[in-house]
């Protein structure tokens, strides 16, 4: 221990001890990515004016922190360490980044070989999980961030201030990149058209609908090319839009079951066409849907095509089946009054 005989001498010694209690440009620190979700604690001596560490001089305490943003909600694995890396106290939350602080969890530990001749050597491992899709930067939390955080290493009882010399940065690509997604009416039906690139592990597609933008039901579900490299084109009709306005989402999942959704876009449906007929031809049933704004019942007539009636009756908003086995093979008009036009759809029955 230093004496001081002067006061104003030993005031500035004092002052001077509290600037500078660590020795700096002699070590440095960083983050490696080390492979999956893995992250590489990794120091070195940079410092060839004072000799590095021998295989007899010892570390006797390690304080690091790794710090990362709140919003990734993930965490770090206890390290994997053959010099005793533990962590110390719990994840904790400043600001917009979360950290855990890590130490030795028993002292020394001694250099090992090749120490002087600069090499970075893995002192700790860590696992992050869970590692969802995009990119995740860890690093190594700097000197103010959080006063029991400060990076610190002690070799043969003196303290070194490590400068942090690199992050690591974690990246899960998305299981693919969409291009587009639109929603437009074609005929009684709304077609949906979407085009990605860059598949990797996609399963599939669900299209979704709702009626208000808030409440989504599936309506389609479309298999995914799962690898791919080009574009792809992908479609798939609703073929019972809602007269009025529909909103669709489009819900992409992975193979291991995670999923995003696109965009939500929206059509205004108008019925161009009230009646749909199918299957067309029909052999003895036929199924009919009729598309109308006010959901009354509508009068409609089948004629042959000399013109004359071979069946009368009310069709109703909705889908309904027409049983006609006795009626002759050919072709017939099937008319329905809608109030303020009439609408004539082809209809084909054949013999199987």
């Amino acid at each position: 221990m230093k004496k001081c005989y002067i006061p104003v001498v030993c005031f500035f010694f004092l002052a001077l001890g509290q600037l500078n209690g660590q020795i700096a440009d002699v070590y440095e620190i960083r983050l490696a990515a080390a492979g999956g979700n893995d992250i590489a604690v990794q120091m070195r001596c940079i410092n060839p004016t004072n000799p590095c560490p021998t295989t007899a001089d010892a570390i006797l305490d390690i304080t690091f922190a790794v710090k990362w943003l709140n919003s990734y909600g993930i965490n770090l694995s206890a390290p994997i360490s053959s010099y005793g890396v533990i962590r110390s106290g719990v994840e904790t939350v400043q600001g917009a980044y979360e950290f855990q602080i890590f130490q030795l969890n028993a002292a020394p530990f001694f250099f090992p070989e090749g120490w002087m001749s600069g090499n970075w050597y893995t002192i700790a491992t860590v696992t992050a999980s869970p590692i969802g899709s995009g990119t995740y930067t860890f690093e190594i939390a700097e000197t103010g961030f959080n006063p029991s955080s400060d990076p610190n290493f002690n070799v043969n009882g003196d303290d070194y201030l490590p400068a942090i010399n690199g992050f690591a940065e974690l990246s899960n690509p998305l299981p693919l990149e969409l291009l587009s997604f639109r929603a437009y009416p074609l005929g009684a039906d709304v077609a949906l058209e979407w085009t990605t690139a860059h598949e990797i592990n996609s399963s599939h597609f669900e299209v979704e609908r709702s009626a208000d933008g808030m409440d989504f039901q599936p309506i389609a579900t479309i298999k995914a090319a799962g690898e791919a490299s080009e574009d792809i084109a992908y479609n798939t009709l609703d073929e019972n839009p809602i007269l009025g306005v529909n909103y669709y989402r489009l819900k992409q999942v992975d193979n291991d079951g995670s999923y995003e959704y696109a965009p939500i876009v929206n059509v205004e449906f108008k019925a161009e066409t009230s009646i749909r007929i199918y299957p067309n031809p029909f052999s003895s049933n036929v199924q009919v849907e009729i598309l109308t704004e006010n959901g009354a019942s509508v009068a409609s007539y089948l004629f042959d095509s000399t013109g004359r009636l071979a069946w009368q009756g009310q069709l109703h908003q909705g889908v309904q089946s027409l049983e006609l086995p006795t009626l002759p093979a050919g072709v017939y008009w099937l008319e329905t009054d809608l109030g303020n036009r009439v609408e004539r759809v082809r209809v084909v029955r054949i013999e199987w």
